[in-house]
């Protein structure tokens, strides 16, 4: 029974998916992402379509829809000595992320909306564990968990001089959360968010490395470099690391 809930919850983000993220998607800004040609909105509709992923959307509904069901599946087993509250806060926040990566990932956005309503629906679970544990003290660990998640993006924020975007900042006001609520302390939060920061950036600089290599590969094949005609150079979100960063260690932890 709990395997057909959660699989019929995977098709519904699967199909959710697509209606979001072509919600959000800017041809142009797909496509100035890509390096490719803007110079006429005719050629940024069709040269951007090829990244969307509602072309095919029965396997991105198959691909979604597995993935959570296999994530919530696992947390369920994992975390049934939690109150209820708590497994719905693991499990509650699988569809927001997957939506928050899929349109990060497509569309270049991470649209706030979607970070507040995950954020939302946090503060909900930890105040049913609260009501139903009086373990109020885990509205603190979140708490830690978030500053020093959305802490550390921010100072990267505005080091970088907006190299990284700020819906990044504001996904890891959540992801510190989800790390520091089911840390169940004070050093477990601090450690959970900054091995998530550190997973999400090393994912990040192997996606840098493969798409140099893939770079390299091209132009030596075709004799340009970048800038010669070579591939043009692309834009890589960092919502979709930082979230398989922590959700690795939520893994691990658990």
């Amino acid at each position: 029974m709990v395997f057909v809930a959660l699989t019929l919850m995977g098709l519904f983000v699967g199909y959710a998916a697509q209606i979001i993220v072509e919600r959000f998607t800017d041809a142009r800004q797909v496509a100035l992402a890509n390096g490719e040609d803007t110079s006429t909105d005719k050629d940024v509709t069709l040269t951007a379509s090829h990244h969307l992923p509602w072309s095919r959307p029965n396997l991105w509904t198959l691909i979604l829809g597995a993935a959570s069901t296999a994530i919530l599946l696992f947390f369920y087993r994992s975390f049934d000595e939690l109150s209820v509250w708590g497994v719905l806060l693991v499990v509650g926040s699988v569809p927001f992320l997957i939506l928050l990566a899929v349109t990060d990932a497509v569309a270049y956005r991470l649209p706030f909306p979607m970070s507040f309503g995950l954020l939302g629906w946090q503060l909900v679970c930890l105040t049913g564990v609260g009501l139903t544990t009086g373990r109020w003290v885990a509205f603190v660990y979140a708490a830690v968990g978030a500053v020093v998640f959305a802490g550390f993006l921010l100072f990267i924020f505005v080091a970088s001089a907006g190299n990284l975007g700020f819906g990044d900042v504001v996904l890891g006001v959540p992801l510190g959360v989800l790390l520091g609520a089911t840390g169940g302390g004070i050093l477990p939060a601090v450690s959970g968010a900054l091995y998530g920061l550190l997973l999400g950036s090393i994912l990040m600089g192997l996606v840098f490395l493969g798409i140099a290599a893939q770079r390299a590969l091209r132009g030596k094949q075709g004799g340009m470099g970048e800038g010669e005609g070579g591939p043009p150079r692309r834009y890589v979100p960092f919502g979709p690391n930082l979230i398989a960063g922590a959700w690795i260690i939520l893994l691990l932890a658990a």
